[in-house]
């Protein structure tokens, strides 16, 4: 009878042998969304830390504590969206959405109070790390700036972007509308401009290295 439900289980012993492949299947999907929505975002922490590593390898001084900050409220939002977040528990309207088994303790407010708090905090230390590319930009000496120039601007631009999603992400929690609320295909062309942002760094990189090669 639960088969004919619908209500198919691994461990169910009337599951014909056809139907186990498309469950792990869907299993395999719904993990996969579930882990990529938990770590969302982490491509900014390695562009953060080679923009800050410049001219070494990693970080120095105030620059090091600013990128452990920055991957650590990347790691609070993660640890939240892992254990305090699961959508049929916290949402009546979500009763058939997949169940989220790392969730240990699913609790509405917490979640968005951690969600919100973490997301104010890569918002500032991410505009934080866009002033720390432009400072050592304007006090780069001609040579220097010749090569790290590209590199250096394309990583203040990456970081304010960093920024503004996790600004609006602050925004929405606290208003319950988005902070820009496009249309199709704007919101498309949108979201895309924001992750292109992010390619202005390795590309950066490649500009800044044939600069060095040309000095």
């Amino acid at each position: 009878a639960a088969h004919q439900r619908g209500e198919r289980r691994l461990d169910d012993p009337f599951l014909p042998d056809d139907d186990l492949p498309h469950l792990l299947a869907d299993f395999q999907k719904v993990f996969a969304k579930l882990i990529g929505f938990a770590f969302e975002g982490y491509y900014d922490v390695a562009l953060a830390v080679l923009v800050l590593a410049l001219p070494g390898r990693l970080p120095q001084g105030p620059a090091r504590w600013v990128a452990i900050a920055f991957g650590g409220a990347f790691l609070v939002r993660s640890l939240s969206r892992l254990f305090l977040f699961d959508p049929p528990t916290l949402f009546p309207d979500c009763a058939d959405c997949p169940s989220n088994p790392f969730a240990i303790a699913p609790n509405l407010v917490a979640y968005e109070t951690v969600e919100m708090l973490s997301s104010l905090a890569i918002g500032l230390l991410a505009v934080a790390i866009a002033g720390i590319c432009l400072r050592r930009l304007i006090r780069a000496r001609p040579l220097a700036r010749r090569v790290l120039w590209p590199i250096l601007a394309a990583g203040t631009a990456a970081m304010l972007v960093a920024g503004f999603d996790a600004f609006e992400t602050v925004y929405y929690l606290t208003t319950g509308v988005p902070l820009l609320d496009l249309s199709e295909p704007w919101s498309e062309v949108w979201a895309w401009s924001l992750f292109a942002a992010r390619l202005l760094v390795p590309i950066g990189f490649l500009v800044g290295s044939l600069r060095l090669r040309m000095a």
